[in-house]
């Protein structure tokens, strides 16, 4: 049995020697910390000294090394009855004699090997796999801001393309494009002068559905537009046409003191927060009297617009248009998906000679040339543009948009510099975390070998500490 070695598990190394009365549990080391603190401030020049106090932790087997290169450095204060006058040897001296009383030193080293096994090398391993983490999770955002990169410079020229400018001065570009708008208008009105015939033969269908009744009149909008042509906003309110128009300019002029300013070319003060772009709730207010006439009968601001400018207007030329699309295709498939019934009714019908002449695929052309007019102010470009013209205050949200989009690829590339920035952070951590690892480890080996002697040379066996040590050393 005395040659069997004596095997203590890590996690009860403590207990064992507090049982086998080796040290006390509750050994007080304040004040050889205290001594030991005060010892390091005055050593002497050693690679070795310089690694153990560059270590996580001064312990008695330390000190024990220390004295033993002091004895060397030191020797020179040593005189004939071989004691030293040497300060620093007495400082380190005193401070194994604490560590030896009651043997401090045991139970200190089995608190060391328990903290090292249990929380500083396992904490220090996660240091790494953070670190480990974080450079995989830098380097795959990298690779998705630099996508995003791609994609929101893709994303802003083809705005830019789909609104036509090149994006060197966007409110400069965009109130040039405004421009475009009367001759988009003249456009239109072309194609609205082409229903002129599907207008009239709807109107017959009205007077032959009705009997003749003038109580309904159908399309009144469009009617006025064939009649009078672009007749201002004023005249749709009113009722009547104005003495006299004072349109909204809306031109670029550069100022010393203030850029991309906006000249509305009429300085009265109007009201564009009154406008209400579909809204069912709009309001109108008109300077004069209570009957909603302007006492001077001049059409100025929002009223100074043609009818397919301002909004409100344009959603009555909206309504009427969806409202000419429905009665051409319920008239296209009456025409078309007629019965036996019908076919023989037909023959007793009296129909007008404007509705007997229209064959079916009139109408369905004519139900195509509407859509197309409502296709074209659909377009994204246009609506922005007629928006724009009504609310000159729009202007400054599309010139926003462009920058946030401008700002995008911007902000992506920044992020993707602070991916690689994270990456050698994420690198340095795991490379230092490692280093501190390896000294913890070591500092581990050291201490668990030399209480193996300690313990070993008490009982004049060989002693092994064993168990969850090993789950941290290599």
């Amino acid at each position: 049995m005395d040659s069997l070695p004596i095997d203590i598990h890590s996690t009860k190394l403590l207990n064992w020697l507090v049982s086998r009365r080796h040290c006390k549990a509750d050994a007080d080391f304040t004040e050889i910390r205290r001594k030991i603190g005060e010892a390091i401030k005055d050593m002497p020049e050693n690679d070795r000294i310089l690694q153990l106090l560059a270590g996580s932790y001064i312990h008695y087997f330390n000190c024990k090394e220390i004295v033993d290169i002091l004895k060397e450095t030191e020797k020179d204060s040593r005189n004939i009855f071989g004691s030293y006058s040497s300060q620093r040897m007495k400082d380190w001296k005193e401070i194994l004699q604490l560590y030896e009383r009651d043997n401090s030193y045991l139970a200190e080293a089995a608190q060391l090997i328990q903290r090292l096994v249990h929380y500083e090398i396992p904490a220090t391993n996660r240091q790494i796999s953070k670190g480990e983490n974080g450079y995989e999770d830098a380097v795959q955002k990298q690779a998705e801001y630099a996508k995003q990169v791609i994609s929101s410079d893709a994303a802003y020229h083809a705005e830019l393309t789909k609104m036509g400018i090149k994006g060197e001065n966007f409110r400069k570009e965009i109130i040039e494009l405004t421009k475009e708008i009367p001759l988009f208008l003249e456009k239109i009105l072309a194609s609205v002068g082409e229903l002129k015939s599907a207008i009239e033969y709807y109107d017959s269908y009205n007077s032959y559905a009705t009997d003749g009744s003038d109580e309904v009149t159908v399309l009144p909008f469009l009617k006025d537009l064939l009649q009078k042509g672009p007749f201002t906003y004023y005249e749709f309110v009113n009722k009547k046409a104005p003495s006299s128009v004072e349109r909204i300019g809306l031109t670029y002029v550069e100022d010393s003191k203030k850029e991309d300013e906006i000249d509305f070319g009429d300085e009265a003060e109007i009201d564009y927060n009154g406008i209400d772009f579909g809204d069912d709730d709009f309001k109108i207010e008109v300077v004069g009297d209570d009957t909603g006439v302007a006492v001077d009968e001049i059409a100025r601001g929002e009223f100074s617009l043609s009818v397919l400018e301002h909004p409100r207007s344009l959603q009555q030329f909206y309504f009427e248009l969806d409202e000419l699309i429905t009665f051409l295709h319920f008239r296209y498939r009456e025409e078309t998906e007629e019965d036996q019934t019908a076919v023989y009714l037909s023959a007793y019908d009296k129909r007008s000679q404007t509705l007997s002449s229209v064959s079916p695929e009139t109408v369905l052309k004519w139900k195509g040339k509407t859509e197309k007019i409502l296709q074209e102010f659909n377009n994204a470009r246009m609506k922005k543009l007629l928006k724009a013209r009504s609310d000159p205050g729009y202007v400054d949200k599309i010139v926003e948009d462009l920058e946030k989009m401008k700002l995008q690829e911007q902000k992506y590339k920044r992020l993707g510099e602070l991916c690689v920035q994270k990456q050698k952070d994420s690198v340095k951590t795991s490379q230092e975390a490692r280093k501190q690892v390896e000294v913890l480890t070591n500092a581990l080996i050291y201490l668990k070998e030399e209480i193996e002697k300690d313990i070993g040379k008490k009982y004049g066996r060989e002693c092994n500490i064993i168990g969850e040590i090993y789950n941290v050393l290599p």
